[in-house]
């Protein structure tokens, strides 16, 4: 069983890696914790969610007020404003 040792080691490492990590960037960590809970809890407060990583955070997000529905299909296309600063 050469891996456990190996496995415990590299749980070992992490941890402490964790640890460096919240003593420097608490308030990022905090959010981290925020967001695993949030995302966690979801299915209890929405009735539906879809998300999408974007490669710059939005600040403000509009949805627009034309909808399409096209017949038959059983969804709507509706076109939204992402803003940044």
């Amino acid at each position: 069983m050469e891996n456990d040792g190996d496995q415990n080691e590299m749980t070992g490492e992490t941890e402490d890696f964790i640890e460096e990590f919240t003593e420097e960037f608490p308030e990022e960590f905090l959010v981290n914790e925020e967001y695993k809970i949030w995302t966690n809890n979801t299915p209890f407060m929405y009735d539906l969610i879809i998300s999408q990583a974007l490669n710059w955070p939005s600040l403000t997000v509009e949805w627009l007020p034309d909808r399409e529905e096209p017949l038959g299909k059983g969804y709507s296309v509706q076109k939204m404003i992402l803003g940044t600063d």
